[in-house]
């Protein structure tokens, strides 16, 4: 499922999810009252970030409740586990404007 950006103006959303992808590359899902969404362009292409400040920066002015960043890791290859032993990693991000 995709979300854009204009959709997202004066809308309260619950959580946020910052996926880190690999080589520093980030993408976004907004967390809708019908599921997750992946956060698009309007030209429909997944917007892609290169940090988690610029995904900070340029979402700034969304009212987000929850943000957090989404790592899985790749590792676990490495050691011969099966992807459904592992755990993604999921923090708690700060997000601008929240207060603490």
């Amino acid at each position: 499922m995709k979300v854009y950006l204009p959709s997202l103006d004066n809308v309260v959303i619950p959580a946020l999810r910052v996926r880190s992808l690999d080589l520093g590359l980030y993408t976004v899902e907004i967390q809708l009252s019908d599921g997750w969404a992946v956060l698009c362009e309007e030209s429909g292409q997944v917007m892609r970030f290169t940090g988690l400040e610029w995904v900070r920066r340029k979402l700034s002015h969304l009212q987000v409740e929850r943000a957090s960043l989404h790592h899985a890791s790749a590792y676990h290859e490495m050691i011969g586990l099966e992807e459904e032993q592992v755990t993604p990693l999921d923090v708690v991000i700060a997000w601008p404007g929240e207060s603490h």
